[in-house]
């Protein structure tokens, strides 16, 4: 079952430069989910390069602090097009053939993952957000703008192979209406409902998108949502 709660969010602006590089996936607490060659459980963060070429790190940096934005070199190393590459956040700074380690850790509590290039400047960051034991938090699908908490962790690969859903919207109350988009990437029919309850395979089938109307313009309607926060709440889910 997915739940989309509309929140109104902040947006970071990114700088266009080097972007075709993206922080695609992270992991601030990983207890079982990947062990690096010392036989530690160390946090991770993925790069995705979304170009069509091979594209080398030198001069490319990751930080945790968005004070000291070069708080860590990439080393002399290329990144494959529509690819990702994994970088252990141990605190280890070792980098040898077998693994990537950064002079960092990541906080589970939440901190600021940077990715910057020294041309320029900040090119992609992560804003800080609270994980879970084996918990990730990244692009879904690999590449897209939005970050949400991914139902599977896929350190080094592709975030895609998931039934977790794709809203074109992100969580937020909002004062206008829009069209909301609900995408299934293993293409999965999806049923949703406006009442709160569970879908079923006699609820609603999204054919092509849901119009979310906005309270604000229709204050009658407050009461018949007041349980789902007052601006209606959409559930969607898979049933193959």
């Amino acid at each position: 079952m997915k739940k989309l709660f509309l929140l109104i969010g902040l947006i970071f602006i990114l700088f266009p430069s080097h972007s075709q590089i993206l922080i695609n996936e992270i992991m601030a607490d990983n207890k079982l989910c990947i062990m690096d060659t010392d036989g530690d459980y160390s946090d991770w963060i993925e790069l995705y390069n979304t170009h069509n070429e091979i594209i080398n790190l030198n001069n490319y940096f990751l930080s945790d602090d968005t004070n000291n934005l070069t708080k860590w070199a990439f080393p002399n190393i290329n990144i494959e097009p529509d690819s990702t590459l994994l970088i252990f956040a141990s605190g280890k700074d070792v980098v040898n053939k077998y693994e990537i380690h950064t002079n960092f850790k990541i906080s589970s509590e939440g901190e600021f993952i940077c990715l910057s290039h020294i041309s320029g400047g900040l090119i992609d960051i992560v804003n800080p957000v609270i994980l879970d034991d084996d918990e990730s938090y990244g692009r879904l699908p690999d590449g897209a703008s939005n970050l949400v908490h991914l139902d599977i962790f896929s350190p080094n690969n592709s975030n895609n192979n998931t039934s977790q859903l794709v809203f074109s919207e992100s969580a937020g109350f909002y004062t206008e209406t829009f069209q909301l988009s609900i995408k299934s990437l293993l293409d999965h029919a999806i049923y949703y409902s406006l009442d709160g309850s569970v879908p079923n395979m006699n609820s609603y089938l999204l054919s092509d998108s849901i119009f979310i109307n906005s309270l604000y313009l229709k204050p009658s309607l407050i009461n018949k949502f007041i349980d789902a926060l007052l601006f209606g709440e959409v559930i969607a889910t898979i049933l193959s």
